[in-house]
């Protein structure tokens, strides 16, 4: 049978126009983190870290998983639902240490309520 976890994140990613900044260092330009970005993922990382703990979750390297996200906001029409993905898949690769291109499938809907990401994780 398939192990599966749950999280609840209080908070959105940050959407990838907003994420990213460029930086050239001796030269040469690097996409990094923005501030605002670098922090809403280390807390997220810790509150998924968290709650795979209470919940006895673990995943080795190397197994194949899918994402199933409810994006959860009172005004849903304001951002892009492909936006918010990328830096919630990287909140759970690393907080679980692992490579996100063992994920096999993403499923994704917004819907309207109070601000909320509901995610289930399933081991394949």
């Amino acid at each position: 049978m398939a192990q599966t976890y749950l999280v609840s994140l209080s908070d959105m990613p940050p959407s990838l126009n907003n994420a990213y900044n460029t930086v050239t260092i001796k030269g040469v330009s690097r996409r990094v983190l923005s501030n605002s970005a670098r922090a809403w993922k280390d807390g997220a990382v810790f509150v998924i870290r968290s709650a795979g703990r209470l919940q006895g979750f673990d995943i080795a390297p190397k197994v194949p998983f899918i994402i199933n996200v409810t994006y959860t906001a009172p005004n849903m029409l304001v951002w892009d639902l492909d936006g918010k993905a990328k830096l919630l898949i990287d909140a759970f690769c690393d907080a679980f240490g692992i490579d996100d291109r063992y994920l096999m499938d993403l499923h994704q809907r917004k819907q309207r309520g109070p601000i909320n990401v509901l995610m289930s994780v399933s081991v394949l």
